[in-house]
């Protein structure tokens, strides 16, 4: 039987864990946090179509709840653009903590081992290969009210996944050799806070209730407040860093604009980073695969990662099981690299654009578009031809799946990425 261990309890890496679990794997899940601090504290958006494509059963309908009639506003929130409804039958709200729990135990259903509040802060390497993870236990120091390592020690394996997120130590120590980026830059990261307060009233007419906010309060990104039965979900998303100062005044601003919006914090109140650029242009290494948030494994527009990281989780473990008894390499791995970005990175690289059209645009435009009605919601898309670098990057995003390499040639490989990393 073959060993596998994984880095971080992220969707990806749950979903191959699942898979290869089925198929006669030795899987053990090493998570820094506790059982019950597992996933962020609120709601994304998923695709249900993911459970069918990974073999697992549909959470219970209970679970879930429909989109929310949308509409955007300008900065000056003179513009309003009503946007039409999303297509896909299947996308769904649902509460990551219970989904992360929801997998974890479809998991340990099929023999997944968890390993929680044990850090992996290090790799095993062996003649430029992967062969394992060096972890440690935390445990809590009451007296000193935080948490200290324990009793580290070296676990090995036939191959590690790393599912530890976007700031991951596992993919930051890996061989230079493998080509695989090791950190986001300042301007490949959403800057999210994100909470729950009070509703307090509840009769008050909606005419939206998905409020999105471009460049709200001059902040550049994209914020929102989402109005639910007892609570209005309120985040500020930025595409640079933004201060308490900036928080504060946007969180003022949605007072003084939603009147129902009490001070009452439900759940959340965190901030989060998110890696809100193209998935990064290699995925593996010898003894070494990364899935979901530590490569970009994002929604080109939204930053949602939580669909395509279990739908990357299942190309992953299909490549696995493929390899049969040959030994996990670039060689043999490429197979998962290749399947994940036909299947759902190339056909995403023009909604990217739109992305980085937002990145870049004046606020005074998008005043005047939204106020003048200059632009309907199918013209969107429109818009970001009509931006000479936008229409350089399909430019490159057409050549880049041209000379994509379905199997791994070092030299090929190296060629793809240097046309690949300047979308």
């Amino acid at each position: 039987m073959r060993k596998i261990i994984i880095a971080g309890a992220g969707h990806g890496g749950l979903t191959a864990a699942y898979i290869l679990a089925k198929n006669g794997f030795d899987v053990t899940v090493f998570e820094k946090v506790k059982r019950e601090q597992l996933g962020h504290d609120w709601h994304d958006m998923l695709l249900l179509d993911a459970f069918d494509v990974c073999g697992m059963k549909r959470p219970d309908a209970e679970h879930t709840s429909p989109p929310l009639p949308t509409a955007a506003y300008s900065p000056n929130k003179k513009g309003k653009l009503k946007l039409p409804p999303d297509a896909r039958e299947s996308l769904v709200y649902m509460d990551r903590r219970y989904l992360d729990a929801y997998l974890v135990k479809q998991c340990e259903e099929v023999g997944v081992k968890f390993e929680f509040g044990t850090n992996c802060f290090g790799l095993i390497l062996e003649d430029g290969k992967v062969k394992g993870l060096k972890v440690s236990c935390i445990a809590d120091d009451g007296a000193a009210q935080r948490q200290i390592e324990r009793r580290a020690s070296d676990v090995y394996a036939d191959l590690v996944i790393d599912s530890a997120g976007m700031y991951s130590s596992i993919k930051a120590n890996v061989p230079d050799e493998f080509g695989i980026k090791k950190k986001f830059a300042e301007n490949e990261v959403f800057y999210t806070y994100r909470a729950y307060y009070e509703r307090t009233n509840k009769k008050t007419k909606i005419k939206d209730d998905n409020n999105v906010y471009l460049y709200h309060c001059g902040i550049p990104g994209m914020s929102w407040v989402v109005r639910r039965e007892d609570t209005l979900d309120c985040m500020v998303g930025c595409f640079v860093p933004f201060d308490e100062k900036d928080c504060r005044e946007a969180m003022l601003d949605y007072q003084a604009t939603h009147g129902d919006l009490g001070d009452r914090l439900f759940r959340g109140g965190i901030r989060a980073n998110i890696p809100l650029t193209n998935t990064s242009s290699v995925l593996v290494g010898n003894g070494y695969a990364a899935v979901g948030d530590a490569v970009a494994m994002t929604e080109p527009l939204t930053g949602s990662g939580m669909t395509l990281a279990m739908k990357g989780g299942k190309c992953l473990a299909d490549a696995i099981i493929a390899c049969g008894d040959k030994e996990y390499n670039r060689e043999n791995l490429w197979q998962y690299q290749y399947d994940y970005f036909e299947t759902y990175v190339f056909p995403n690289l023009f909604g990217a654009n739109i992305r980085k059209l937002l990145r870049f645009v004046d606020y005074k435009d998008i005043n005047m578009v939204l106020a003048y009605k200059l632009i309907t919601p199918k013209q969107l898309v429109v818009l970001s031809k009509a931006v000479p670098d936008l229409i350089r990057n399909t430019i490159l995003a057409s050549k880049a799946k041209r000379i994509f390499p379905k199997k791994y040639n070092k030299k090929r490989v190296k060629a793809w990425q240097e046309v690949y990393e300047k979308l």
